[in-house]
């Protein structure tokens, strides 16, 4: 159902006086998940109807968090970065399915039909065929145009354009083609092209040396969706801006739920800012906004069975789209190193929802925003925190699968010092395996994990930081017909085992 212009007004006025319903309910859920703080905030094409913040800016201190508070969005960024790719398409230097190549001449993949033929719409689809190989940038110290020039050396598992995977490399790729158009950092073109126009003063990101505001949420962390103890991030250790790299396009935006409502009412106005008054500022153009909008990938199996209302999930540029009860809904959620956010549109009911978490446990990202989409349609509500509880429950308790079960009696083929050295992947870069005290560390991109015995030659990785998720794979070690280990192999948890060389013992 469309709502029209002069239906709005009531329609925002029925939907605030439901969304106070949230008032009693959010801290209750805050409570129930272990989360620390969230703000949320709800606007029609016109204005924010609904801003709230719940909770504490961090444990251990009495801040509160207020619509103002700025969040890492996370992932909810890739929709950023889209859309500057749609505005430097309006500036006529892009179109959606010309080869990278005839932009970026130098770009080179281990594949001769992706170097040719992969566009933009493939890689802000997530259909380009390439696993998404994050631990190729966890904490990298390289520059965003090196990392680039690694992607060369990764092997497609898929044909183009057959299989979804959600690739963050990709969507770093995409930002920094379309920032190379405009003649400018990608940075500068999300500051100078979204956040000024729209009035998103307080918008940053993660990865700037300053935050512009004192108002922050600070991230936190714990090994369960509902934990029993929480670890704030620490900021040597852990910090977002560290573990984010170069690939800032891909996850790098810090915002508030006051801005984001800014962000999502251009959504809603076909490009345009919601300034009636003082005249409109058109960002993209309705015809690149409707590209971004426009499904291009299926993505089969990709959403938990708690959800059977949102059924036929396909990618859009920077946003899923699905029907959500009789209304198309268009949404992406973030979560990472601390954080977790949900930006959810109804574009033809008039809606937009954001919601950010100052956490990345729980399933709130989700309860809270399918929540404010019944309230501000006025459908019968589902109970969407008892069925998330329940789904968290069951995969607490699912049996490890046989691969998590090491083989007894076993023992490595080596003494612990010959399994130490220096070993390089072309894309990867490189792993040191070092001895501590009769006990293996891995040493990548500025972070170590303990490596203790699993069975045969197979290590499991760990991190003795509490509250840090990092590590968790296995290292396989392999012999030569010399005798002495050559190489090593990890999954990284990807179907295929990624190849390090030995370069020096």
């Amino acid at each position: 159902m469309t709502v029209g212009r002069k239906q709005s007004k009531t329609a925002s006025a029925d939907a605030t006086k439901r969304l106070a319903r949230l008032d009693r309910i959010v801290p209750r859920l805050l409570r129930q998940w272990g989360v620390p703080g969230c703000a949320a905030a709800v606007t029609d094409r016109d204005q924010t109807i609904f801003a709230r913040g719940y909770g504490l800016r961090t444990i251990g201190n009495t801040q509160p968090v207020t619509p103002e508070t700025n969040f890492a969005i996370c992932s909810c960024t890739k929709a950023f970065t889209a859309i500057s790719a749609g505005i430097v398409a309006d500036d006529g230097r892009l179109e959606w399915d010309k080869p990278i190549r005839d932009y970026y001449p130098s770009f080179r993949m281990n594949d001769t039909i992706l170097t040719e033929r992969l566009t933009m719409r493939d890689l802000l689809s997530h259909r380009s065929g390439v696993a998404g190989n994050d631990w190729l940038w966890y904490f990298s110290p390289v520059t965003r145009e090196e990392m680039v020039r690694h992607l060369a050396h990764l092997t497609p598992n898929y044909e183009l354009r057959t299989t979804y995977q959600y690739n963050n490399l990709f969507y770093m790729l995409a930002g920094y083609v379309a920032a190379q158009l405009a003649g400018k950092a990608w940075e500068e073109v999300v500051r100078e092209r979204i956040f000024t126009p729209l009035g998103m003063s307080a918008s940053q990101f993660a990865t700037d040396n300053h935050p512009l505001t004192d108002n922050y949420a600070a991230g936190h962390t714990t090994a369960r969706l509902i934990p029993v103890r929480l670890f704030k991030q620490s900021k040597r250790e852990n910090s977002f801006a560290a573990a984010i790299g170069p690939i800032g396009p891909a996850g790098a935006v810090a915002s508030n739920a006051a801005d984001m409502c800014k962000w999502l009412r251009m959504h809603l106005n076909s490009g345009e800012t919601a300034n009636a008054g003082n005249g409109k500022t058109r960002v993209i153009s309705g015809a690149n906004l409707a590209e971004v909008h426009r499904p291009a990938m299926p993505m089969p199996g990709s959403w938990p069975p708690a959800c059977f209302e949102l059924p036929e999930l396909q990618q859009a540029m920077g946003l899923v789209v699905a029907p959500y009860r009789g209304h198309r809904c268009l949404f992406h959620t973030g979560c990472f190193c601390g954080f977790k956010a949900m930006q959810m549109l109804l574009p033809d009911a008039g809606f937009g929802t954001v919601v950010l978490l100052n956490s990345d446990h729980s399933l709130l990202e989700l309860v809270i925003p399918l929540m404010i989409n019944d309230l501000v349609t006025g459908l019968e509500p589902v109970d969407w925190n008892r069925r998330w509880r329940k789904l968290a429950r069951s995969w607490e308790k699912a049996p490890p699968l046989p691969a998590d079960i090491p083989s007894k009696g076993t023992c490595p083929s080596h003494s612990l010092p010959e399994y130490t050295g220096s070993f390089e992947n072309p894309a990867f870069g490189a792993i040191t395996i070092a001895e501590d005290r009769g006990k293996l560390t891995l040493h990548m991109n500025g972070f170590t994990l303990n490596a203790r015995h699993w069975h045969y030659d197979v290590f499991q990785t760990s991190t003795d930081k509490r509250g840090i998720h990092f590590g968790g794979f296995k290292v396989r070690f392999n012999t030569a017909t010399s005798g002495q280990i050559d190489s090593l192999f990890i999954p990284f948890f990807l179907s295929d085992e990624i190849h390090f060389q030995r370069t020096q013992p």
